[in-house]
């Protein structure tokens, strides 16, 4: 987990929450963490995909190369 989330997490699950269920608060806070992650990385590649995927259908019809985005 980052650091902006880890920090706060621990704080709350050492001052709250009971000894027992402990593990049980910093499991869910991990799996919103990891779920919210890969939203985020998939949100962000998405884009990248639908232009390699454009780029690979004109390259295949016309036959010539493409000079890929600036920053690809």
């Amino acid at each position: 987990m980052h650091r902006a989330v880890y920090i706060p997490t621990q704080i709350i699950n050492f001052a709250l929450i009971p000894p027992q269920f402990r593990f049980v608060f910093v499991s869910v806070v991990s799996l919103g963490w990891s779920a919210s992650s890969i939203s985020f990385e998939n949100a962000t590649l998405t884009p990248l995909i639908v232009i390699d995927t454009y780029l690979s259908i004109v390259h295949a019809r016309l036959g010539t190369d493409i000079v890929e985005p600036v920053g690809y």
